[in-house]
């Protein structure tokens, strides 16, 4: 007689409100507007019981219990991992009412609400935060591997008793959400828009899935950042190599070194963070673009 399979349990959750305190042992957070949504989490104002400024990101329940339990955790394992000035601080991360919370930095906007507004001026600043960011992660042997102008942060460090004080702005980046160890990266299978595959995701033949996915993706940000909206390529265009087509044509003094880094051969490109931002030093010093 074969024994009949229950079903699991459905797990019952519920989003937070606007207004609504969420109570933790050490901690109460208050949950104020959403403010963001992604593919995995939804984002919301947070404040905590010093009043510090936070968002409290919400994973939406895709998938079982477990898998996203597994995506949350290792979010916050590299979160917690990666302390440096240029990565979003994550405060806190746990589970209430069924559904998984990470509480972190609050930074003014993502690079994309304000990507009609920039220029090749913001670059010096951006990219030296957003390749030191990079470069730090791959120390650790890490692979964001989702660098865009959604997960470029724009941050300003004020003075709580100097209201008067003007904030120092800088750049951050942010979600983890689908970042691996460099040697567990899948060539298949990504989560990432069609648009922004570098090009070894597409065609194996232009090489592995390496650190070198965070270069390409930092120099089709700053690309985006020169143009002032976001740039999209078909598959085709990609392997043909139409983005670092496009930053060699630029009249900029920063084209040639984000042509180097959007090579769509992943031997050919710049290999590591810190050697990009010595190609935009070189670019900025050579321009006299730094009074």
């Amino acid at each position: 007689m074969s024994e009949t399979k229950s079903k699991p349990e459905p797990v019952h959750y519920a989003f937070p409100n606007a207004g609504e305190a969420v109570t933790r042992d050490h901690a109460n957070y208050y949950i104020g507007q959403p403010i963001g949504q992604g593919y995995y989490g939804i984002v919301y104002d947070c404040t905590d019981d010093w009043g510090n400024e936070l968002v409290a990101k919400v994973l939406k329940p895709m998938g079982s219990f477990r898998q996203v339990a597994d995506r949350w955790s290792r979010e916050a394992k590299v979160l917690t991992t990666m302390r440096h000035p240029s990565i979003t601080y994550i405060h806190d991360a746990f589970v209430y009412r069924n559904l998984f919370y990470l509480i972190i930095e609050k930074c003014l906007y993502p690079l994309s609400a304000e990507l009609h507004l920039a220029s090749e001026l913001w670059l010096p600043q951006m990219a030296r935060d957003v390749l030191q960011a990079i470069a730090y992660i791959h120390r650790a042997g890490w692979v964001h591997k989702d660098v865009h102008v959604g997960n470029v942060f724009v941050s300003a460090t004020k003075d709580p008793f100097d209201e008067a004080r003007e904030p120092v702005i800088g750049f951050k980046l942010g979600d983890f959400g689908i970042s691996r160890m460099e040697g567990s990266i899948r060539p298949h299978g990504s989560e990432l828009a069609r648009w922004m595959l570098p090009p070894e995701a597409i065609d194996a033949e232009l090489g592995p899935m390496d650190r070198r996915v965070d270069i390409y993706h930092a120099s089709l940000t700053f690309l985006c950042v020169i143009y002032g909206r976001i740039l999209r390529f078909t598959s085709e265009q990609i392997v043909a190599g139409e983005p670092h087509k496009l930053a060699l044509s630029l009249d900029s003094a920063y084209g040639p070194a984000l042509a180097r880094a959007l090579n769509p051969r992943a031997a050919e490109r710049t290999p590591t963070a810190l050697e990009f931002w010595r190609d935009i030093e070189a670019a900025i010093e050579a321009a006299g673009i730094r009074g």
